[in-house]
């Protein structure tokens, strides 16, 4: 690869778009950047309020999805990517991603780092002296054991092209009407030195007293990239055929067919007589959360979720199906068929590991077992 230096990319903004784009944006620039070997930056900003869940997040676990339809709150599942779910008030945040081709990056420590830093340098150009990395995946403001996050971001990997989702936190949250449509289980702050949604999170307004324009954010955010990566990104916009696979994720992103991807309340809807469905959430790095139907001997179906980035994506469905028909007593061989996923060459889960997979398995089969000897 050629040094970063001389790298040409792309760069686009959409302004008051719909919280569908964020889903259609990727899809868009993963082909564009396939036919261009070019980074493409997209920032863009919504003109209504929205839930994102991540790929492998359980709806019915983190949405009140009643409530928020009754608010008139968009609810959509990004397509791949990982992550925790992101709630944005009309106005309180944007949405930036970026596609990069394979290998741009040496690994993922340093993908996540480089983009940390980047923003980190974009909030200090909108005024937020405070900002600073924690890895992985976030940006905080304030002093390690008193912080408050402006930042969430993941990557995935679809078809060799790097993508790259975060949300920008730009304006003041109506924290009322979050705390109404998504479910923040305790274990989310275990570990977080603020212990509720108030005090955990900030935003340039909240930090400053002064909400910057959408056109301010996305300046600063480009520039910190082109001075960070190293590379010089030009305005671009969609080709027909990128508009084409632009318009059809669109459409898929508002299906019920992807929000309820993963979905308990649908895969666990029907349980038999003399059956069970244990459920654990379990805080190690990341929260992970098992759902486990039992006959009281054998795991007959198993959906594991939560809010970390798993690369490939489609191994952690093979893993549901590998843990089917294992008996519950078992633990030696749920341990070898989970590590086994771990093992593979190209796999990443950053800050999870299989023993913690173990472990939420181990909680839901616990949990089966209660209500069964009740």
């Amino acid at each position: 690869m050629a040094s970063l230096s001389s790298v040409i990319g792309k760069t686009m903004f959409i302004s008051q778009g719909e919280l569908a784009d964020t889903v259609a944006i990727p899809a868009a620039i993963i082909y564009e950047t396939k036919q261009l070997n070019e980074p493409i930056l997209v920032v863009t900003s919504t003109g209504k309020s929205g839930i994102s869940l991540g790929y492998f997040q359980d709806v019915d676990t983190e949405v009140n999805l009643d409530e928020a339809r009754r608010r008139g709150v968009d609810v959509i599942r990004r397509l791949g990517v990982g992550g925790g779910t992101i709630y944005a008030s009309k106005g309180s945040s944007m949405a930036m991603f970026m596609t990069f081709p394979k290998d741009f990056f040496t690994n993922m420590e340093k993908a996540f780092c480089q983009i940390g830093s980047a923003a980190v340098h974009a909030y200090f150009k909108l005024g937020v002296k405070g900002a600073w990395y924690d890895h992985i995946g976030d940006v905080r403001v304030g002093s390690p054991r008193a912080y408050r996050k402006i930042t969430g971001f993941g990557f995935t990997t679809i078809e060799d092209i790097l993508v790259l989702n975060m949300v920008i936190g730009v304006g003041k949250i109506d924290v009322q009407e979050m705390i109404n449509v998504i479910k923040v289980p305790p274990e989310k702050f275990s570990d977080k030195t603020s212990k509720n949604v108030q005090d955990y999170l900030t935003s340039v307004e909240e930090d400053t007293g002064r909400k910057p324009s959408d056109e301010e954010v996305y300046e600063a955010f480009k520039t910190s990239l082109e001075e960070t990566l190293r590379i010089k990104l030009e305005p671009h916009e969609f080709s027909d055929q990128a508009k084409a696979i632009f318009n059809k994720y669109k459409e898929m992103a508002k299906s019920d067919q992807n929000l309820f991807l993963r979905s308990s309340g649908k895969r666990f809807s029907n349980i038999p007589q003399g059956y069970a469905v244990g459920f654990s959430r379990y805080k190690a790095r990341k929260l992970i959360v098992t759902h486990l139907l039992t006959d009281g001997k054998e795991i007959k179906d198993i959906m594991i979720s939560g809010d970390f980035y798993c690369s490939p994506s489609e191994y952690l469905f093979e893993l549901e199906q590998k843990l089917k028909g294992v008996p519950l007593d078992d633990k030696e061989k749920i341990s070898n068929i989970v590590n086994s996923m771990f093992a593979r060459k190209n796999f990443e889960m950053p800050m999870v590991k299989g023993e913690d997979i173990v472990e939420s398995i181990t909680r839901a089969i616990d949990n089966a077992k209660q209500q069964l000897h009740r």
